[in-house]
């Protein structure tokens, strides 16, 4: 898993059984990137083993079939993309 953001929050990885092999550090970088760039890091991501990428909010540029957004009452939404070769993250 790879995680953007503040990684001290990321406690939900415990729970899931996941372990953190990434982690995104500029948030407000990430979530302005282009869909080009989003092409780049989730391939990037995939060369690595990564199988999902969890952010608090998923990037202006892409795609919202590939990302899904979870809520759990009493926590904040998060936005989750499988990370694959063949997942579509621009518009």
């Amino acid at each position: 898993m790879a995680t953007v953001g503040d990684g001290m929050e990321a406690f939900y990885a415990r729970y899931a059984g996941a372990r953190i092999v990434a982690h995104v550090v500029e948030a407000s970088e990430f979530r302005h990137l282009s869909a080009e760039d989003l092409v780049r890091v989730r391939d990037g991501l995939a060369s690595i083993g990564v199988k999902a990428l969890v952010a608090a909010d998923k990037p202006v540029n892409a795609a919202s079939q590939a990302w899904k957004d979870v809520m759990v009452s009493g926590s904040p939404r998060y936005s989750i993309m499988l990370v694959t070769p063949s997942t579509c993250v621009g518009k």
